[in-house]
């Protein structure tokens, strides 16, 4: 700890003012008590160089900052070494930080560790069409957020949902099949519900899984109306079933589109 000069030694106010046979001082004595204070000076000058130098000297330095806590320079020092973001270490870091220019990452080896557009990019790039076989990626083994499910169910807001059954529309993997038919004034059996007839028509080459869209003739509404011909059908393996409540008076011209 540092030490105040609060007096000197010897003044020359302590001197008596003349010379004294019985208390006078010798010439060497009287140089010695003038040299005293500026010695004394030089003792606490060096004392003072000496700890400022030292590698405690900035505990010998009082000084406060706001926002950091401590009365000396060493305080203060250390407090600031809790808040910088050091080159190496492991550290917690909260809050949000916005960054002017994009930081430069490592390569990642980890799930959790950041990744630059480079290596994304390269990752993708690699990717070669084929390389996937057919019927690996199934249904169950996608994530619940990028299932679509049969098209006859689709029913979804999400983007991502809809972008993939228009990729997958795109790619063929859902077939698309057409063709045109007749229905009839015949075949017509009882049926139970609403609607007292229902019609089994073969058309080649649909499934039961199918979603079959019907569009019946424009001069044959009337038709249809007067049949109280039902909007719903039902697809079977090589046909689709038609619900009226009057049997058709005349053939209704139709054409036909599958997705699968």
């Amino acid at each position: 700890m540092l030490n105040k000069i609060t007096a000197f030694t010897k003044t020359h106010q302590m001197l008596d003012q003349r010379p004294s046979a019985v208390n006078g001082l010798t010439y060497s004595q009287l140089q010695q008590w003038w040299d005293s204070s500026p010695e004394e000076l030089r003792v606490a000058l060096n004392s003072l160089v000496d700890a400022l130098s030292a590698t405690t000297g900035a505990s010998e330095i009082g000084a406060t900052v706001a926002g950091l806590s401590g009365s000396t320079v060493q305080a203060l020092l250390e407090s600031l070494s809790t808040l910088m973001v050091k080159s190496t270490g492991d550290q917690t870091i909260a809050g949000t930080k916005t960054f002017s220019a994009s930081p430069v990452v490592p390569t990642p080896t980890a799930a959790n560790q950041a990744t630059t557009k480079g290596y994304v990019d390269s990752s993708i790039g690699s990717v070669v069409l084929g390389q996937i076989p057919d019927d690996t990626l199934t249904n169950a083994k996608l994530s619940s957020d990028v299932k679509v499910g049969s098209l006859a169910e689709l029913n979804t807001t999400a983007k991502a949902s809809v972008i993939a059954a228009i990729n997958e529309l795109v790619a063929g993997k859902v077939a698309l099949s057409s063709g045109s038919g007749t229905i009839p004034t015949t075949g017509w059996v009882a049926n139970t519900g609403d609607y007292a007839f229902k019609l089994d028509l073969a058309v080649a080459g649909i499934l039961a899984t199918d979603y079959v869209m019907v569009n019946l003739a424009n001069d044959s509404i009337d038709v249809a109306q007067d049949a109280e011909l039902s909007p719903n059908i039902t697809e079977y393996a090589g046909g689709i079933t038609f619900f009226c409540k009057t049997i058709p008076a005349l053939s209704i011209p139709f054409t036909w589109k599958g997705l699968r």
